[in-house]
């Protein structure tokens, strides 16, 4: 998409938990090309329940929802329960099964998310952070229009969490696409996202 496209309009925006527990109140924000949209708040506040409302998978109580991405060209990560999932597979296979293409080495490191080492690491062996690092990778291998990330940095370290969203400043701007992450983490200082408009919605 050409900057400054708007990718995302949410207009009056209302939503509330099942029982009617209100969530969020008269949300407003646009969202164009280049651009990343932070969702903060502690545990329960809507942070994922928003997500959903803005991919179309739960509806809301009123507003309107504008997405301009067409699904293919949306990339989400939900957020991840259970990281001690058994894959007889290497890192490097679960990458090239991942994009169901052939990808070399240095296409892969390239995002500075992995190391050539990381890579031949199996699976089941992988820390937290390294299994996330690696389907973020797989995630800027397909080059989607938007992605969106459900608390990434749930349980990491600081070094992985500012890894991970140094690369994913790195990925807007070279590539004038969108990020909409939610985290109730701290948001890791990077010199490269001071460099890109970064909107908040704080639940």
């Amino acid at each position: 998409m050409n900057r400054g496209s708007t990718i995302l309009s949410l207009c009056s925006v209302n939503f509330s938990t099942p029982d009617r527990r209100s969530l969020g109140c008269n949300v407003n924000i646009d969202l164009e090309a280049g651009q990343f949209l932070l969702l903060t708040g502690p545990n329960g506040a809507g942070k994922s329940t928003l997500i959903e409302i803005i991919l179309g998978m739960r509806p809301l109580d009123s507003g309107f929802v504008h997405l301009q991405v067409p699904e293919p060209a949306i990339s989400y990560l939900p957020q991840m329960q259970d990281t001690q999932t058994h894959m007889p597979f290497s890192l490097r296979d679960v990458l090239q099964v991942s994009v169901d293409r052939t990808v070399d080495d240095d296409e892969i490191t390239g995002f500075n998310l992995l190391t050539s080492e990381h890579l031949d690491l199996g699976w089941n062996n992988a820390s937290g952070g390294e299994k996330r690092r690696t389907l973020l990778t797989s995630i800027f291998l397909q080059e989607p229009e938007l992605i969106v990330l459900d608390e990434p940095f749930n349980h990491l370290d600081t070094d992985s969490r500012q890894i991970m969203a140094s690369s994913l400043g790195s990925y807007v701007k070279r590539l004038n696409k969108c990020v909409i992450l939610s985290t109730h983490e701290g948001f890791e200082s990077d010199p490269l996202l001071g460099e890109l408009t970064i909107k908040h919605i704080a639940l």
